[in-house]
């Protein structure tokens, strides 16, 4: 990925992540040059794709519900907005996973998770995922620069214990914007090149007010990601 040239008032927009040396104007060179889909039409989605506009992320696909948000535009005039296809199918998840740097999949219903997850693997695009239910949530990035990391496959089914379903509540959109948000930090890092959070999964409890990583252990057999394994449809 290639950074663009900065201009006189993008200095300035940006002027507050440019002077962190994590990021410096290379970085905010990248992640104007940077392209991130994200799937999913509720507070999760929505708070990752505003804190990525704002970041200075310079397109952004979206689902049709977040078009007319002119919050996007606000955050970031330079940033271009394109939408996404909404339901899914296995071709517009192949085709997003090709022609943007990294897909973000932010409460997307589960079987869109899977298409992208699968679309994701075979273009090596980074993938961030999270999901987030009554007053819990997790997240995490699965990324083809991490060997021997857990897959998709291998997290899902401890991920939806982790996450159970609840009632929709006040508190339930909290921590779903909590979680978009662990998302666009992810994305960032990713952008400037820097290393995504963990290995395993973020896993943040509102109601107990922590947040603490899971240790997932990559499965020997899983039918996706370990040795002479064929499938790529979880």
């Amino acid at each position: 990925m290639q950074g663009v040239i900065l201009t006189d008032a993008q200095i300035e927009r940006y002027s507050r992540q440019i002077i962190l040396p994590e990021v410096g104007s290379r970085g905010q060179e990248r992640l104007l040059a940077a392209s991130v889909a994200v799937a999913g039409n509720g507070t999760a989605a929505r708070t990752a794709a505003l804190y990525l506009a704002a970041a200075g992320i310079g397109h952004l696909g979206v689902e049709p519900p977040h078009l007319a948000e002119g919050r996007l535009a606000d955050a970031n005039p330079d940033c271009r907005i394109s939408p996404l296809m909404s339901p899914l199918t296995p071709e517009a998840a192949s085709a997003a996973a090709s022609a943007y740097h990294v897909v973000v999949a932010a409460d997307a219903p589960p079987d869109a998770d899977g298409l992208l997850y699968a679309a994701c693997l075979r273009a090596g695009t980074p993938l961030a995922w999270g999901r987030s239910a009554a007053s819990s949530g997790c997240a995490t990035t699965f990324s083809h620069l991490r060997d021997h990391a857990p897959c998709y496959e291998c997290l899902v089914t401890h991920a939806a214990r982790l996450a159970p379903p609840g009632e929709p509540s006040a508190l339930s959109e909290v921590t779903a914007a909590f979680i978009g948000s662990l998302l666009a930090i992810d994305v960032v890092k990713l952008v400037v090149e820097r290393s995504p959070q963990s290995s395993g999964l973020l896993v943040f409890e509102a109601l107990g007010g922590t947040i603490r990583e899971a240790r997932i252990v990559r499965d020997p057999l899983c039918p996706v990601c370990s040795a002479g394994a064929t499938a790529t449809r979880v």
